[in-house]
C-alpha cells in the first residue's frame, strides 16, 4: 500500500502516482524522435558508404565520371529512404498515443515508446540498406 492510500481524502491522481503497476509509460515528443535519428544518421552514412566503397571496388572498370554521378544520387536517394525510420516511429508513437487502452496493450505501448523500437528500425533499415548496395555491386 502505499502513503497516500492510507488517506482517504487524498486526490486520485497521487494514489495512483504511487502504483507502479498501472502507470503508463512515459511519452516521447517527435523532437527526442528526430534528435534520436538525426545521431543515427551519422552512423548510417558510415556503415553504408563503407559498404558503398566494397561495392565499388567489385567494379573496377567503370568511367569515373558516371561513378561519381551515381555516388552522390545514391547517397541522396538512401538519405531520404532513411527518413523512412523516423517517420515510421513517429507514426506507431501518435498510433499509441491515440489508441492506448483501448486497442494498444500496455507492453506495446512502452515498447513503441523505447529506444528498442529505435534500434530495431534503425538495424532492418541499415541491413536492407547493406543488401540493396552490395546487390548493386554483384549485378
Amino acid at each position: 500500500m502505499t502513503m497516500f492510500a492510507d488517506n482517504p481524502y487524498q486526490p486520485p491522481q497521487a494514489i495512483s502516482a504511487g502504483m507502479a503497476s498501472s502507470e503508463k509509460p512515459a511519452e516521447v515528443s517527435w523532437k527526442q524522435i528526430a534528435r534520436r535519428w538525426e545521431i543515427l544518421r551519422l552512423f548510417y552514412n558510415l556503415i553504408l558508404g563503407l559498404a558503398g566503397l566494397l561495392t565499388l571496388d567489385m567494379m573496377p572498370n567503370l568511367m569515373a565520371a558516371s561513378v561519381i554521378v551515381g555516388v552522390v544520387a545514391y547517397g541522396f536517394c538512401a538519405n531520404v529512404m532513411y527518413l523512412l525510420g523516423p517517420v515510421t516511429e513517429m507514426y506507431l508513437n501518435w498510433i499509441v498515443d491515440a489508441w492506448e487502452g483501448r486497442l494498444v496493450p500496455r507492453w506495446l505501448a512502452g515498447f513503441v515508446r523505447s529506444i528498442y523500437l529505435t534500434g530495431m528500425l534503425f538495424v532492418g533499415g541499415c541491413l536492407l540498406s547493406i543488401g540493396l548496395t552490395l546487390a548493386i555491386g554483384l549485378m
